[in-house]
C-alpha cells in the first residue's frame, strides 16, 4: 500500500464524511510521503510505527525517552530481580530499518488541531497530515499530587530504580537501627492499592524478605518484615472477579502480606500514613511507602481534546469513534491508555499491553486508509485474556471462558511476559535473570545507589556509668512539674 501525497484523494468515499476534504485539502500540497505523527512509544505507539513501516508514509515518533518500556515487569526492576535493559529496548534499534521513521526523545507541549503541528518541549515544531495520539498514562494520586514525594507510583524506569533503592536501603538501615521500635518501623512496607502492580509488588517483597535476605544482616531477620497491601475494595485483583480475588488474597496471605481491605487512604507523610476503616482512622507507621492506586491519561490527550471542544472523562481520556479517530478530526486517532474505547460487551477496554498493541495496529491501517480516501474499519477488540502473578508458583489467570491459578498460571504468566519482550537479546536476559533466581532465590540487581547522602537514622547516646548514676538521682528527686507522655 504505497502513498504520495498526489493519490491521497483516490479511491472510494469514507465512512467519515469529513475525511474525503480533508484528504482532498492535503492532495493540493507538492508531491511528497504524508507525514504521520505517532506521539508515544509505547505499545499502541511502536505496533502503530511498524505497521506502518513501508507503507509509503514518513512517521515521527515522539516520547520523552529514547526507548521502549515493557512495563508489564517494571515491577520486577524495582524488586532487583531483572535489570533495567532487560526490559527497555532502544526506539531508534527497533525502526532502524525503515529510512523514513524519525524518533525525537522530546515531550510533546501542545498540537494545534488547525495546522496540524505539535509543539515540543525541545522547540521544535513537527507538522504532521495525521496523528496517533499514544502517549500512555501516569500515576494518579486522585487531586493528592504532594503525595508523590512520599509515596512513589511505578511507571517508569526511574520510578523503578528509587523504589527498589528504598527498599533495599530500608534493610541496611534496619541493621544500624537503635532498638526494637526503630527497625520494626524500618522493616515495615505499606503498598497502597491492590491491583495488579500492587500485588506483584507486594508478593515480590515477601519474597525479598523471607527467601533473598535471611542469613545477609546480623542485627535482626530480614524475614520478620511487615508487608501491607492497602486498598479500598474487599479483595485484591478485582478485575478478575471474586474468585480470583479470594485466590489471591489467600496467596498473598501465605507468603506474610496483610491485606488492608475496605480502607481509604486519607493521609500520606514521609514516614507513616492515614487510613479510614469501618469509621475509624488508622495510623501506619512504615519507612517505604509505595503507590500503586490509580492511573490517568498523559494529560496531552485533554490538551488536544479541549482544542477539539471534546470533553475527557475523569481519567483523562478521549472517547473516540468506532474507527478510533477523533470525531470532528478523521485524521487524528487515539490509542492505548489515552482512548476510552469500548468492548464488544459495552464495558471499558481494560488498559492492558495486548489491548494497546491491537488499538495502535487498527490506527495504522485506518491511517493509510484515510489518506488514500477509503473506508476505515471499526476497532474490535479481541479479548486475549488477564495475567498476574502473586509470587513464586503461585498467579491468576482469567479468560473469556475459564480461569486458572498456580503453577499453570504462573508458566503462562511467565511465557506470555517473555514473548511479548522487544528483541531476542532482551527474551534471552529476561530468561536468564529468573533462571538464577529460581535456582538461587538471589536477585542479581540489588546495587543502590543515591546522588544525595542517605538519611541518618540517628541513636540517642549510650549513657556511661555516671551519667547513668546522675540519671537515677534525678529521678528519685520529686519534681515540680507533670510529664504527659
Amino acid at each position: 500500500m504505497d502513498l504520495n501525497q498526489n493519490s491521497l484523494n483516490a479511491g472510494a468515499s469514507n465512512s467519515n464524511p469529513n475525511s474525503a476534504q480533508t484528504a482532498t485539502q492535503a492532495a493540493n500540497a507538492p508531491s511528497r510521503k504524508p507525514r504521520v505523527l505517532i506521539v508515544g512509544g509505547g505499545f499502541a505507539g511502536l505496533e502503530a510505527a511498524k505497521t506502518l513501516a513501508g507503507q509509503g508514509v514518513r512517521i515521527d515518533i515522539v516520547d520523552p525517552t529514547n526507548h521502549h518500556l515493557f512495563q508489564p515487569l517494571l515491577y520486577q526492576v524495582a524488586t532487583a530481580s531483572l535489570p533495567a535493559p532487560s526490559i527497555a529496548a532502544p526506539l531508534r534499534s527497533i525502526v532502524r530499518d525503515d529510512l523514513d521513521t524519525r524518533v525525537f526523545r522530546a515531550k510533546v507541549l501542545s498540537i494545534d488541531p488547525v495546522a496540524k503541528t505539535a509543539q515540543l518541549d525541545t522547540g521544535r515544531v513537527v507538522e504532521f497530515d495525521a496523528l496517533i495520539l499514544a502517549a500512555g498514562s501516569q500515576t494518579s494520586y486522585f487531586g493528592r499530587d504532594e503525595w508523590a514525594a512520599r509515596a512513589p507510583g511505578l511507571k517508569t524506569l526511574s520510578d523503578a530504580q528509587k523504589i527498589r533503592r528504598k527498599i533495599f536501603e530500608a534493610f541496611e538501615l534496619a541493621e544500624g537501627a537503635c532498638g526494637p521500635a526503630a527497625k520494626a518501623k524500618l522493616l515495615r512496607f505499606a503498598i497502597i492499592g491492590a491491583g495488579p502492580t500492587g500485588v506483584e509488588l507486594a508478593g515480590a517483597l515477601a519474597q525479598i524478605a523471607r527467601e533473598t535476605l535471611p542469613g545477609e544482616f546480623r542485627s535482626f531477620n530480614p524475614a520478620d518484615a511487615k508487608i501491607m497491601l492497602i486498598d479500598g475494595g474487599k479483595l485484591p485483583l478485582a478485575p478478575f472477579g471474586e474468585k480470583l480475588g479470594e485466590k489471591a488474597r489467600k496467596d498473598l496471605e501465605q507468603m506474610g502480606v496483610e491485606f488492608i481491605s475496605n480502607a481509604r487512604v486519607s493521609n500520606v507523610q514521609e514516614d507513616f500514613l492515614e487510613y479510614d476503616q469501618g469509621g475509624q482512622r488508622h495510623r501506619l507507621d512504615a519507612q517505604v511507602i509505595l503507590w500503586t492506586a490509580g492511573v490517568q491519561a498523559n494529560p496531552i490527550a485533554k490538551s488536544l481534546g479541549d482544542a477539539l471542544n471534546l470533553p475527557a472523562d475523569r481519567a483523562g481520556r478521549l472517547a473516540p469513534n468506532a474507527d478510533l479517530s477523533l470525531p470532528g478530526a478523521p485524521l487524528f486517532f487515539v490509542a492505548g491508555d489515552l482512548a476510552s474505547a469500548k468492548g464488544p460487551n459495552g464495558a471499558q477496554v481494560p488498559g492492558m499491553a495486548s489491548a494497546a498493541k491491537q488499538m495502535g495496529r487498527v490506527c495504522a491501517l485506518n491511517v493509510l486508509r484515510a489518506l488514500r480516501n477509503e473506508p476505515t474499519d471499526p476497532f474490535a477488540w479481541k479479548d486475549s485474556g488477564s495475567l498476574a502473578t502473586i509470587g513464586r508458583g503461585r498467579a491468576v489467570a482469567k479468560f473469556k471462558l475459564f480461569s486458572i491459578t498456580g503453577h499453570a498460571a504462573w508458566a503462562l504468566w511467565l511465557l506470555a511476559h517473555v514473548y511479548f519482550l522487544v528483541g531476542w537479546s532482551n527474551r534471552f536476559a529476561t530468561l536468564a535473570s529468573w533462571a538464577f533466581s529460581l535456582g538461587s532465590f538471589g536477585r542479581g540487581s540489588r546495587a543502590i545507589w543515591r546522588e544525595e547522602d542517605a538519611p541518618i537514622i540517628e541513636c540517642a547516646p549510650t549513657p556511661t556509668s555516671a551519667t547513668a548514676d546522675a540519671a537515677k538521682s534525678s529521678a528519685a528527686r520529686p519534681s515540680s512539674a507533670a510529664t504527659v507522655a
